[in-house]
């Protein structure tokens, strides 16, 4: 009997690295693929035909039992789903590709001010010229953000991948500031993964922050089998703040679908 298999995708601006220890502790009752160590991730073009060619490609049988996403890849994985290419979808702090108005966050004044302060060097890096120098910034911002949450080696990783991958993310930087300076929203794909969710008839978990719960609350309510997992998290990184329910809430997934 063929052992199933969990296809993992990384979030925007990152890579297969990311999920530091997660593939390995389930590769001893699964197949474990990541997507980016044998193809490029296609952020350009949205989850088009090649990208489904290649995860046909990379399936171990006619599909993968799980498609897990963190973040902006969560429309990629709604694309795996809804071309039949994965039985049950497990996102972690999804990325809904639009403005949910009943998702809200009730922070005090002062808190959103501290929240929001990390992300100065990186927007300082923007003006910066030298290559290096950008780089330090954002690992800079990436250690204020994440220093107080991650463990010392989690933390080491996030600021190592982050910083491999600091000209595309201040390629998006800029596009956004530029959108904030004229006034304009920013750009959403059309349409949006989450507004399609209950097309997908398989199961699907939201794993997220506790700052985030509104928002896994919202695709749990969208999806036809959906659930929603509260980590123990406060940032974005939730399966490195919390790795072993992320590490349960694939397997109880795994587990669902045997």
């Amino acid at each position: 009997m063929a052992l199933p298999s969990i296809l993992f995708l990384p979030e925007h601006h990152y890579d297969y690295r990311i999920w530091n220890g997660i593939p390995s502790s389930l590769s001893d009752h699964c197949q474990v693929v990541l997507y980016d160590r044998h193809e490029p991730m296609p952020w350009a073009e949205l989850a088009g035909p090649a990208f489904l060619g290649a995860v046909r490609r990379l399936a171990p049988g006619q599909c993968f039992d799980v498609v897990a996403a963190a973040g902006e890849a969560a429309r990629l994985a709604f694309s795996v789903a809804s071309g039949g290419l994965a039985k049950g979808v497990v996102f972690f702090q999804p990325f809904p590709d639009r403005h949910l108005e009943e998702v809200t966050v009730d922070l005090p004044a002062q808190e959103v001010v501290e929240a929001a302060a990390w992300i100065a060097p990186v927007l300082g890096a923007l003006h910066q010229p030298d290559p290096a120098r950008r780089r330090e910034l954002v690992v800079e911002a990436w250690r204020d953000r994440y220093g107080p949450h991650l463990a010392a080696g989690d933390l080491e990783l996030a600021c190592q991948v982050i910083g491999d991958h600091t000209e595309e993310l201040l390629a998006s930087v800029k596009d956004v500031a530029a959108a904030a300076e004229a006034g304009e929203d920013m750009s959403w794909p059309s349409p949006p993964w989450i507004d399609r969710l209950g097309e997908i008839d398989i199961p699907v978990t939201a794993v997220v922050s506790k700052l985030a719960l509104g928002l896994g609350q919202a695709v749990a309510r969208r999806a036809r089998e959906g659930h929603v997992i509260e980590a123990q998290a406060y940032t974005d990184l939730v399966w490195l703040e919390d790795r072993v329910t992320a590490v349960t809430a694939l397997r109880h997934m795994l587990d669902r679908l045997s």
